[in-house]
């Protein structure tokens, strides 16, 4: 049986490079590559039984849909590695997020809970630049400020915060929800409220994707790269919801 081809130098290269464009731009299915490296061998062997020994196939033309076809090829290796590293990535946060129930998590907080008795430890993040920082601890339930404090603090880090419950009078607070608020200061002047972290007991994760979230047991949810620190101990200070 005698295979057609097309008339000069065989193989129709201009309709050859449009289906292999469309190919490697298309994310259809997996096996395009393939098809197209059989559909490409098949016209070569075709031209190669029919070609005409004075005008012979452009050798530059072939190199060059071999690499295309070879680059296709690769993309499609290349993404199907890339899902599979996403979804082993996924599987190790939702381990590590699981790992966390019950244990006490350094994250973002807007009150704690103030038992009378054991002081109340918060973490601020004070960024680079910050000469002076404003710490004031409120009341939730009369929105007041029961004690204020001024600090020079280590700019770049995480700076601790420990209220023994002592108000500016002297006396002890009374047990129930406070917020500690905090102010940073640059040398300019500008003031920048800074993010305060508390110790909160993690009562279970949300997966969503590659979205993982912590439930805090004050009911409040914060993203997992919200956590800085973790803890299997008891905390001294627990945390509730405004």
């Amino acid at each position: 049986m005698t295979t057609s081809v097309n008339n000069g130098s065989g193989i129709n290269f201009g309709a050859l490079n449009s289906a292999l464009s469309g190919s490697s731009s298309s994310s259809g299915a997996s096996g395009s590559a393939q098809a197209m490296q059989d559909q490409f061998m098949k016209l070569l062997v075709a031209q190669l039984q029919n070609q005409d020994p004075t005008n012979p196939m452009d050798n530059s033309q072939m190199t060059s849909q071999l690499a295309q076809i070879s680059t296709v090829s690769g993309l499609q290796q290349l993404n199907s590695t890339m899902s599979s590293m996403s979804s082993l990535f996924n599987s190790s946060q939702a381990l590590q997020s699981a790992s966390l129930i019950g244990k006490q998590v350094m994250a973002p907080t807007k009150s704690w809970a103030y038992d009378g008795t054991n002081n109340l430890q918060a973490s601020v993040s004070v960024p680079a630049g910050t000469t002076q920082m404003q710490v004031s601890v409120v009341s939730l339930s009369t929105g007041k400020i029961v004690d204020q404090m001024t600090t020079t603090p280590t700019a770049g880090q995480a700076n601790p915060i420990n209220w023994d419950g002592t108000l500016a009078d002297g006396t002890k607070a009374p047990a129930g929800n406070y917020a500690i608020v905090a102010q940073g200061v640059d040398a300019s002047g500008t003031q920048t409220a800074l993010t305060v972290d508390g110790w909160q007991t993690a009562s279970s994760v949300i997966l969503n994707g590659s979205n993982v979230q912590v439930v805090l047991a004050n009911g409040t949810t914060v993203n997992l790269s919200d956590v800085t620190q973790v803890s299997g101990a008891a905390s001294t200070s627990s945390s509730s919801s405004t």
